[in-house]
């Protein structure tokens, strides 16, 4: 599938199954168990100064981290436009296998639910490794 292609597709799976509908779910259980992943994430984040959210997609995660700089990448740009209404985060819409970020600009790196629904993950964890600072922490 060629990159278009795939962005289409992602902006239809986005509309679709966006992830607000597991943190807000009507079953205690999904929601308990998302809520908690979410925390466990935010977690391993605290104290870093710039942070990236990689597939941030509405931005459930992304608007909870307590950082100095905060970014937020997703291809959707349907899912960015919800960011933006309820969001402090710079916002960028990029494919997470080629990031427009300088190597080692990050000292952390979340990549949620995204890996799974990309083409190559290989090359989304190659790009988390080239903007995350030596040492830094990707999730």
């Amino acid at each position: 599938m060629d990159r278009q292609r795939f962005s289409e597709w992602n902006e239809k799976m986005f509309i679709k199954y966006n992830n607000v509908r597991l943190y807000k779910h009507p079953n205690p259980v999904i929601r308990y168990t998302e809520n908690k992943r979410a925390s466990m994430i935010i977690s391993f984040v605290k104290g870093n100064e710039k942070v990236a959210d990689i597939g941030c997609g509405e931005g459930y995660i992304l608007n909870r981290i307590d950082s100095s700089f905060v970014v937020g990448v997703d291809l959707s740009k349907s899912a960015l436009e919800q960011v933006s209404n309820i969001g402090k985060a710079v916002l960028v819409r990029a494919n997470a296998e080629s990031l427009p970020f300088n190597d080692n600009f990050f000292d952390a790196a979340i990549c949620s639910e995204t890996i799974e629904h990309v083409l190559h993950p290989k090359k989304v964890v190659s790009e988390l490794v080239r903007v995350v600072k030596h040492g830094g922490t990707i999730i």
